[in-house]
């Protein structure tokens, strides 16, 4: 586990210097903890969920590898990392506020690669009349669900975006306006029961993680 607490602390500071080789590299050895039977427990058991969300946001957005699979295992494992650290670790409005950002960065890089596992938990989800997953009886849609995410991580985001524009960057700034000024998914599904669905979602992965 030091190990990887050190090869995460290396990556965050590489991007902060904007080393992009050194972070590539540094990212592709950070993986392979992970890419091995036994290697979802150090997900799990990882401290830091924030930063090794960041990390995995950061193997999306400069990937080497260019695998479909390997990015959606990316996707999952960031959105895992993140969700339980909304959940089970951010106490302060800052702490929250700044998740929400990570969350809404990480669903930006990832939408694309959340979609299939997204949408298979959702299927089974309303096959067996799941109620946390009610308002999307009729709407049984992967790309809906994740704008709810969005939704909610831009709400969280919010008060920091009020502070300082700049924690956010222009790549960024549209998707963030677009998804707050879609009124209709506050209307569909509150909030906290969004964070009811991303936190089931997150339960799928960790099961899966705990099985590899």
């Amino acid at each position: 586990m030091e190990k990887i607490k050190r090869q995460v602390n290396n990556a965050l500071h590489y991007y902060n210097e904007k080393n992009t080789y050194a972070l590539q590299q540094q990212l592709y050895e950070l993986y392979l903890n992970f890419n091995r039977v036994g290697g979802g427990k150090y997900i799990i058991n990882y401290p830091n969920k924030d930063e090794l969300a960041e990390c995995f946001t950061m193997m999306l957005r400069y990937d080497w590898i260019n695998d479909r699979d390997i990015r959606e295992v990316w996707a999952e494992n960031g959105f895992y990392c993140i969700i339980e650290y909304i959940t089970e670790h951010a106490r302060t409005p800052l702490e929250k506020a700044t998740a929400g950002l990570d969350l809404f960065i990480h669903l930006c890089e990832a939408k694309d690669a959340l979609n299939t596992k997204i949408q298979s938990i959702l299927n089974r989800a309303i096959v067996l009349r799941n109620p946390i997953f009610q308002d999307h009886y009729l709407n049984n849609n992967a790309c809906y669900l994740i704008d709810q995410f969005l939704y909610l991580s831009a709400k969280l985001a919010r008060p920091l975006l009020l502070i300082n524009q700049d924690f956010l960057s222009n790549n960024y700034r549209n998707e963030f306006n677009r998804i707050l000024a879609n009124e209709s998914i506050e209307k569909q599904s509150s909030p906290y029961h969004i964070l009811e669905k991303a936190k089931f979602i997150s339960a799928v992965i960790e099961a899966v993680l705990k099985d590899m």
